[in-house]
């Protein structure tokens, strides 16, 4: 049977179906996974914060606002946009610690008005960080991210 003749069925579930039964899953998967693209570093550390605003109003903040909301401490560098995705990826590069190559931002709304996720993945060179190097670093993304964004989201 042809894919042209063959209906999918409802729901997400259909369009999987038809892929893997075309034997064109794996490709889709790959083009996915090519178009956003992740560092190539290990990823150290994970956090995640919820927001009330959805993943476009976040994904502005982040890209278009950051240098009115962000504030740097001594010795960070202004973090550039390296890759992005709108509305659900941001890379930024470099920034916050020298051992931290890329810092990775991914958006997801939570629902019919539930605001939205912002998962961050920082990235380094070594495998694993120690637990004396990772402490700041993952309390910074928390000040950066959980605080200040919030803080200029909610309040702007």
């Amino acid at each position: 049977m042809s894919l042209k003749n063959r209906r999918p069925k409802a729901g997400w579930g259909g369009l999987a179906t038809i892929l893997h039964q075309s034997g064109r899953a794996w490709s889709v998967a790959r083009r996915v996974s090519r178009m956003t693209n992740s560092p190539t570093e290990y990823v150290v550390i994970r956090r995640r914060y919820k927001h009330a605003p959805h993943d476009a109003v976040m994904y502005d903040a982040i890209v278009d606002e950051r240098q009115r909301w962000l504030v740097l401490r001594p010795g960070e560098l202004v973090p550039e946009v390296a890759e992005s995705h709108r509305p659900d990826l941001v890379v930024l590069r470099p920034w916050l610690d020298p051992v931290i190559a890329a810092v990775e931002v991914r958006l997801a709304n939570i629902g019919r008005g539930g605001g939205s996720w912002v998962k961050v993945w920082a990235y380094a060179t070594q495998g694993e960080l120690p637990t004396d190097a990772r402490r700041p670093i993952r309390h910074r993304l928390g000040e950066v991210f959980g605080a200040e964004l919030r803080d200029w989201v909610d309040y702007q």
